[in-house]
């Protein structure tokens, strides 16, 4: 699973410090995981020892924290780059997971403010009140090859 597309389940944590160490090769200190639930969830699952002792976070990752989000940008089924197939027509499912410097490199523009407005739908005869809000942002980021994704990783 090292950067690559192997499809496997995490039995080691040797993925967390490979993609953390390819961030500190790009000379940016790395600061956060990001990815699914259950990307996450299949890391911290792993067992050390024979008393299910749970796993240490190498080195070179200790300090990172780990963001999960179960947006659209984060799938359970992507598409395999190695094979250019997707891997839902194969049954399985990949995960990503990302590694960077989140708080140098990541930005977000805000297009639009915070508008909120009163709803005058009947929500009164239930003693409620509906209130409406939207706003328009973009994220972009200043440095992107400074970024580390990893994929193939089975959220099990």
């Amino acid at each position: 699973m090292v950067l690559g597309t192997t499809g496997l389940v995490p039995t080691t944590t040797q993925e967390l410090g490979v993609i953390a160490e390819s961030v500190l090769k790009k000379n940016v200190q790395p600061t956060h995981f990001v990815s699914n639930v259950g990307v996450r969830e299949a890391f911290t699952r792993i067992p050390v020892g024979a008393y299910g002792r749970y796993w240490d976070m190498p080195a070179v990752a200790q300090n990172m924290k780990w963001v999960t989000s179960e947006n659209s940008a984060l799938p359970y089924v992507e598409t395999d780059p190695a094979t250019a197939s997707t891997v839902a027509q194969t049954g399985g499912s990949y995960g990503s997971l990302y590694a960077g410097n989140w708080q140098r490199f990541c930005y977000m523009g805000v297009r639009l403010d915070l508008q909120t407005r009163v709803l005058t739908e009947r929500y009164i005869d239930s003693g409620l009140v509906g209130i409406f809000a939207w706003m328009r942002f973009s994220i972009r980021f200043a440095h992107p090859e400074t970024f580390v994704r990893t994929i193939g990783v089975i959220p099990a």
